[in-house]
């Protein structure tokens, strides 16, 4: 038996741990040139418990291709999947101008590309894609490396409440596969949330009940079908109203584990708790702790559940306004441990966002995104590092107690409340003030007031009239 075969025999019997350890040892980085040998080895790479992001040091990126990027190449390829493995880990604004107007030769680079729209919720865009892959599936049906591009086209489908092109899909899927074991188990969950999307808890329950007997949806204790009978039991089980809230408890401490071990964004933590408030036949007022995406101020990306656009409130306020710690993020204008100043480094927009990402914390993708300029493309390749430095910054230079886990970010739950955010108000100096009377109050250089002064007329957060030779200047 190849070795690649037994790493494939390994996952079939969910042994990852070993896997893992065998699929390290036998890659050879100089053949990842090849497209077919990277593919494999990158699909299998995906199936273990590891995180994807460690597969970057494989791929030796270390500089942009020209746009449009081209899997024709070599660079190509290796950048498409340093891009997948970059939004995978919550980089999702970072890649966004990237796979715009890319050109992919694979089938399995279709399915690649579709899974960078599916994991920020985009259906639309990654039926398209899984559907382009599965048109250009050849030869022997491989479990691995196919099974996943035919069962994505359903639960694409699934979430637009395509119900229609589902069943199309699924007759397709079973036929090409040869009713593998992997199909039937995918659709099989499909079907039975498809009744649950319907409103219709009694036949989806009927459904469970045939698939747990003939154990077409899988082993209850392994984790992730076990985590799918705890969410169908939280959604259309028949729980009275203290074991709900005891199942519920344990499924969102689960979602929120995979949050921190880098396995869910907190986009899709949001995504799962909405899609599950829409399902459940309990009562809404059961359900506070999923309504989180209406209040929070993580500043997630809006996506859609069932028809139903979530896109984050507008952003106003955080925190007691009576704080000696305060950002206000339109003007620039903070004051951290005494010290008073306008206009925002990227050390104090990473505080701004640490703030702002409270329990969720934030992953280094992620804050890179917000706190760097769009076409700063060299950053790509320095992320961790360049973030390991700013968090150390804020650690002596502002004393923050920040802790890191799986790359990603928090900032203790005390430093967030010592903090006052606003998006916009009004600057804190005296008005009206002279130019003299604004380098005083913040501590600047006259040509910084003079470029700061203008930016602030330009937004019309002030105004200013001349007296006596000089300008004085009002909030507006």
């Amino acid at each position: 038996m190849s070795d690649f075969n037994k790493v494939k025999e390994l996952i079939a019997q969910k042994n990852f741990k070993a896997a893992e350890r065998l699929l390290k040892s036998i890659i050879v980085p100089k053949q990842l040139s090849s497209a077919s040998y990277l593919e494999t080895v990158f699909t299998a790479y995906t199936m273990m418990s590891d995180l994807v992001r460690n597969f970057s040091k494989y791929l030796k990126i270390d500089k942009v291709p020209p746009a449009p990027i081209d899997t024709n190449y070599d660079i190509g390829r290796r950048f498409f999947y340093f891009l997948y493995i970059l939004n995978h880990s919550g980089g999702m604004r970072i890649v966004r101008p990237y796979v715009k107007d890319i050109k992919l030769k694979r089938p399995v680079e279709y399915q690649y590309l579709g899974g960078i729209y599916f994991y920020n919720q985009d259906y639309q865009n990654a039926r398209a894609m899984y559907q382009k892959a599965a048109e250009e599936l050849s030869g022997e049906f491989d479990g691995i490396k196919h099974a996943p591009i035919l069962t994505n086209v359903g639960a694409c489908s699934l979430y637009l409440e395509d119900y229609e092109t589902l069943d199309e899909v699924k007759q397709t899927a079973l036929k090409r596969s040869n009713n593998h074991p992997r199909v039937i188990k995918s659709f099989s969950k499909y079907e039975i949330l498809k009744y649950a999307q319907l409103g219709n808890p009694k036949k989806a329950n009927e459904l469970l009940d045939k698939y747990r007997g003939d154990g077409s949806i899988g082993d209850p204790a392994y984790w992730a079908d076990k985590n799918f009978y705890l969410f169908l039991d939280v959604t259309i089980g028949d729980n009275s109203e203290d074991e709900f809230k005891l199942k519920l408890k344990e499924l969102i401490d689960w979602w929120m584990r995979d949050v921190e071990n880098g396995h869910k964004t907190p986009e899709q933590y949001l995504g799962m708790c909405v899609y599950l408030s829409k399902l459940t036949i309990q009562k809404r007022e059961l359900l506070d702790d999923l309504f989180l995406h209406e209040r929070t101020t993580y500043p997630f990306l809006e996506f859609r559940c069932l028809g139903q656009v979530i896109a984050p409130k507008s952003f106003i306020s955080m925190g007691n306004s009576d704080c000696e710690n305060f950002i206000n993020f339109q003007t620039g204008e903070y004051c951290i441990n005494d010290k008073k100043g306008i206009g925002l480094s990227n050390e104090l927009k990473a505080i701004y966002w640490l703030v702002r990402a409270h329990e969720f914390g934030i992953s280094f993708e992620t804050l890179a995104s917000l706190i760097y300029e769009d076409d700063d493309f060299a950053g790509l390749f320095l992320i961790k590092k360049r973030i390991k430095q700013v968090i150390l910054r804020l650690k002596t230079h502002y004393c923050l107690d920040i802790s890191s886990k799986n790359y990603r970010a928090y900032l203790s739950k005390s430093d967030v409340n010592k903090f006052y955010l606003c998006e916009k108000g009004k600057l804190r100096i005296e008005s009206p003030f002279s130019m003299s009377d604004f380098m005083s109050y913040y501590d600047i250089s006259q040509s910084k007031a003079r470029a700061k002064l203008l930016e602030l007329e330009q937004s019309d957060i002030i105004k200013f009239h001349d007296s006596e030779k000089k300008k004085i200047y009002t909030l507006k």
